[in-house]
């Protein structure tokens, strides 16, 4: 996702997608090692940066075995997070409302200026 490359079809959604009208939710699992690595924690930032809401994996048995950080955060808190983020977005009802509005207002300021 942070280099652009879309060869399967989530890259290809994120790569297209629309950061200022909703938000783009990430819940990374992966081995710790991978999770610790700086490239990870580059990768993390430049999706953070493009405007993506990251929830961080969390501490526990992995599927590998090995017991530490990288377990996908739990789905009720995953569920939470998205939830919330969704809510700071206006619906497309509202987005539709708001350009009306301000074509209306853009108008009447062209009107004024023609008078």
């Amino acid at each position: 996702m942070s280099c652009g490359l879309c060869d399967d079809l989530l890259s290809c959604v994120c790569r297209a997608w629309c950061y200022s009208s909703k938000p783009l939710v990430v819940a990374p699992a992966m081995n710790s090692e991978m999770w610790r690595h700086p490239i990870s924690k580059q990768q993390i930032q430049q999706i953070e940066l493009f405007g993506a809401i990251v929830i961080p994996p969390i501490c526990k048995r992995l599927i590998c075995g090995d017991v530490g950080i990288g377990a996908m955060a739990e789905p009720q808190t995953v569920a939470v997070e998205a939830f919330e983020a969704w809510s700071r977005f206006p619906t497309r009802q509202q987005q539709q409302q708001q350009q009306q509005q301000q074509q209306q207002e853009d108008d009447y300021e062209h009107q004024q200026q023609q008078q």
